[in-house]
């Protein structure tokens, strides 16, 4: 069934060793019989992980090729964020990273900042309107 000597042997090891455990609680009629359905089980298991491990290599071998891709496309829309992120007055970066990096509500923002929690929600949506192409094309907020 696995196609493979060593393998095989270890599955058949691992089956006897199982049925060894279980003997006492189960108590088989058919010995061999029972013994063939835990080997074969195993097999089952055996074949059904590899298939599960082989597709994980693939989807990874697929995300490596892609990854440069993906690794240029990060850097320049990093680059596109860091300029607009740089437009934006010191009071609304604060207030945005705020709102996004620590999850904080306007009401925590504005006691940490002296603002009423409308200000900081005003200040957070203004930030939001000068980022929103950036924000847009990335589909974060």
């Amino acid at each position: 069934m696995v196609y493979d000597h060593v393998t095989a042997e270890a599955i058949a090891e691992d089956a006897v060793v199982r049925a060894l455990e279980r003997l006492e609680v189960d108590r088989p009629t058919n010995f061999m019989a029972w013994l063939f359905q835990i080997a074969r089980n195993l097999c089952r298991h055996f074949i059904r992980d590899r298939k599960a491990t082989q597709r994980m290599l693939e989807n990874q071998s697929r995300r490596n090729a892609r990854s440069a891709f993906a690794d240029a496309i990060t850097r320049e829309a990093l680059q596109v964020f860091d300029v607009e992120f740089q437009r934006l007055t010191p009071r609304q970066r604060r207030v945005f990273l705020m709102r996004i990096i620590d999850r904080l509500s306007f009401r925590e923002i504005g006691q940490k900042m002296e603002l009423r929690p409308g200000a900081a929600r005003a200040v957070f949506h203004r930030a939001k309107e000068r980022l929103g192409t950036w924000l847009g094309y990335m589909k974060v907020l």
